[in-house]
């Protein structure tokens, strides 16, 4: 009779089956090999590493485990494991800055057995599911604070691979007594967009930009009760709207975002320069652009922006910052950087406060965004690298709070200049500020009314100036501008603003200022305004010159007007002649009214080629001139001059009374001259003819 075989078999979730057992009779001694896990089919084959694929922003007291699921390659999944290290509470933020580059300082503070990766829990969302006790009997207890975290593969119980180094941050009962810190994420919608010369309309945006654009908007429509402050670009959002206006899904999306709390910044209407407009005198094309922007914004989410904040994540100097004022600014973000350094006593903690700005007589308010924090939005872009990067900056959030959990204290996140917001970096972050119990997301506007002015014991308000940042040049390729501008002008005056052309010429020359051109085809958009409005302006001129004669003293100067356009025009004559008086009169297009005793001007509205008939009267008779003065109506601009040669054959009223009293004086001169010469002869004696004297025969004359 054989004896059987009885086996019993002992089998634990963490640790390889062994068999215990009697061997039959007769048979040699063997030792049973361990039968290996069957393989998970949740763990990649290749080279070893570890990837973050989800894990809570924090853990409160009633959580009991820090849950990670994590994308693990494993070159040898039958003899490797999984295990962690959980360290000390960090209680200062170069600490954190050390461990997230690996360089964790202290001991374990608590060390969770490893866990072969055959026994990995799949996850339904992909990956594989890696928990951490927390609280739990015979685990280190935790109090609020954040903890880095060490998630590591190992064979035989030596590390192979790169560590995985994530936070926990715990917040315990006494979180709901600390003072939240406020912070800021500034998440910008623009990219750079190909412009019609001709319509200033943007290009329609497609490829992977476009997508990630799409998807960062899909994220703040889902995260409505998370409040963000969007620096959306308006010629952006038209073309990734395009033709479908405010009905296509992004502007909907982007309307329930901003109606729902999230702060939308002002921007222009075409892609400006402030810098180099600033520097070339040119800050009312850029009124005029951020008002059309904020209209135009208006009527495609249906919430306006407001002039009042701003947030420039490329800096700004003192010109441009004093002109943002003058447009309205009164709240600025730029990157600490570009802030004077803060004195010795606010190097150790976060600052978190913020203070004035000088920049000459403007009164703003400034907040430099963390440096730190804003560098890692642009790290979450690496492939792999969105999900870790998103939870690290949770994690330094709360890290910020706990340096002083007593103050009201604010941070933004401001994203490097052209730099884009990961959607999925994005989702995590605005899904784990959600009700984080240490942060509070806000708008940048609600941060600067929440936060008070920092200020010193016993200083005023704290003050910074700008810095690093130099003033732009003069824009290039901007000759011609000033008369262009004016030709312009002249036309709306003429043909009226609202004209289908006078509009056109207004928004090229608009066009023509973009920061997208460079200075040649600046050049020659603004010389293409010049040339058209001036041909505009041709269309009304004066005939060549002509003589007219008046046969009476007061008479009417035949005046033509030569018009060849097809709308009316408003048009100013102004006539000067020194040997004319000039009457007030009224026409059918318009009334002229004497403004001296030598001109007169005329308002006119011409529907086409218009000869006036002018009254005046005639102050002598002759030949002389007569000037025209063909105008815009408010005298801006002159369109045409012309003199006329005025032939007078009547006799002046007065040089003939003059000259009738003249032969009445002289005939009246002349009867009393010969009445007082005859007078005159009888007053005179006559010699006597015996007075005494030689006589004829002494003088030997004849008698």
């Amino acid at each position: 009779m054989v004896a059987a075989t009885v086996v019993i078999a002992i089998c634990a979730s963490s640790s390889p089956v062994w068999a215990i057992g009697l061997r039959p009779v007769g048979h040699p001694a063997t030792k049973p090999k361990p039968k290996p896990p069957a393989p998970s089919s949740a763990i990649a084959k290749g080279t070893d590493s570890i990837q973050l694929l989800a894990q809570p922003a924090w853990v409160g007291p009633a959580q009991t485990v820090f849950e990670l699921r994590l994308a693990v390659t494993a070159s040898d999944e039958a003899d490797e494991t999984l295990a962690a290290s959980v360290y000390g509470a960090l209680t200062a933020r170069s600490a954190f800055q050390a461990a997230v580059a690996g360089e964790v300082p202290g001991a374990p503070y608590e060390s969770p057995p490893p866990v072969p990766l055959a026994a990995l829990k799949p996850d339904a969302a992909g990956g594989v599911d890696f928990s951490i006790p927390v609280n739990q009997p015979g685990f280190a207890t935790f109090t609020t604070g954040v903890y880095p975290v060490q998630v590591f593969l190992q064979e035989n119980y030596a590390r192979v691979g790169q560590p995985l180094t994530v936070f926990l941050v715990f917040a315990g009962t006494d979180a709901t007594h600390l003072q939240p810190l406020d912070a800021s994420v500034v998440v910008p919608l623009a990219a750079s967009v190909a412009i019609d010369p001709r319509s200033g309309s943007p290009e329609p945006l497609a490829g992977p930009v476009a997508a990630e654009l799409l998807a960062d908007i899909s994220v703040l429509a889902s995260h409505t009760h998370v409040p963000v402050t969007v620096g959306a670009d308006l010629p952006t959002l038209e073309a990734l709207i395009g033709s479908r206006g405010a009905s296509a899904p992004a502007a909907t999306q982007l309307a329930a975002a901003a109606g729902a709390g999230d702060e939308l910044l002002a921007s222009p209407a075409l892609p400006m320069s402030l810098p180099s407009l600033v520097a070339s005198d040119l800050t009312d094309y850029l009124e005029a652009q951020l008002v059309t922007g904020i209209r135009d914004m208006h009527a495609l989410v249906g919430t306006a922006p407001s002039p009042q904040t701003w947030a420039l994540p490329g800096g700004t100097d003192t010109a441009s910052a004093e002109a943002l004022a003058a447009l309205g600014a009164r709240e600025l973000v730029v990157p600490d950087a570009n802030l004077s350094t803060l004195s010795s006593q606010y190097q150790g903690r976060t600052f978190g406060w913020p203070t004035r700005l000088a920049a000459g007589g403007a009164r703003l308010e400034v907040i430099g965004a963390d440096t730190e924090l804003s560098e890692r939005i642009a790290q979450a872009a690496a492939p792999g690298a969105a999900v870790l990067v998103a939870n690290q900056v949770l994690a330094e959030l709360a890290m910020i709070d706990l340096e002083t959990p007593s103050y009201t204290r604010g941070v933004v996140l401001l994203a490097p200049p052209g730099v884009l917001i990961n959607p999925i970096f994005l989702s995590v972050l605005l899904s784990g500020l959600d009700g984080d119990p240490l942060v509070r997301a806000e708008t940048v506007a609600t941060e600067f009314n929440q936060v008070p002015l920092q200020i010193p014991p016993g200083n005023a308000v704290l003050t910074r100036s700008l810095q690093g940042v130099s003033p732009g040049p003069p824009l290039a390729g901007a000759m011609g501008l000033t008369r262009a501008a004016g030709a312009v002008n002249a036309v709306g005056e003429v043909f009226g603003r609202a004209t289908g052309f006078v509009s056109s010429l207004g928004l090229q020359l608009m066009i023509g200022l973009s920061s997208v051109w460079d200075a040649k085809q600046r050049q020659a958009i603004i010389s293409g305004v010049l040339g058209g409005a001036e041909q505009e302006l041709a269309k009304v001129h004066l005939p060549p010159p002509n003589a007219i004669t008046l046969t009476s003293h007061t008479g009417r100067l035949p005046l033509t007007i030569l018009l060849s356009a097809s709308v009316p025009v408003h048009v100013r004559l102004s006539l000067t002649s020194e040997e004319l008086s000039f009457l007030a009169q009224r026409f059918a297009e318009g009334s002229c009214a004497p403004v001296s005793p030598s001109s007169e001007t005329c308002q006119l509205t011409l529907t086409k080629t218009t000869t006036l008939q002018v009254p005046v009267a005639v102050r002598t008779s002759g030949v002389f001139q007569l000037s025209l003065a063909l105008d815009t109506p408010d005298g801006g601009t002159q369109l045409a001059t012309a003199t006329e040669t005025v032939r007078s054959t009547a006799t002046n009223d007065v040089a003939l009374g003059l000259m009738v009293g003249a032969l009445i004086f002289l005939g009246v001169w002349w009867a009393r001259n010969a009445r007082h010469g005859r007078r005159a002869k009888k007053l005179v004696p006559r010699p006597a003819e015996d007075s005494p004297g030689p006589s004829a025969a002494a003088t030997g004359l004849p008698a």
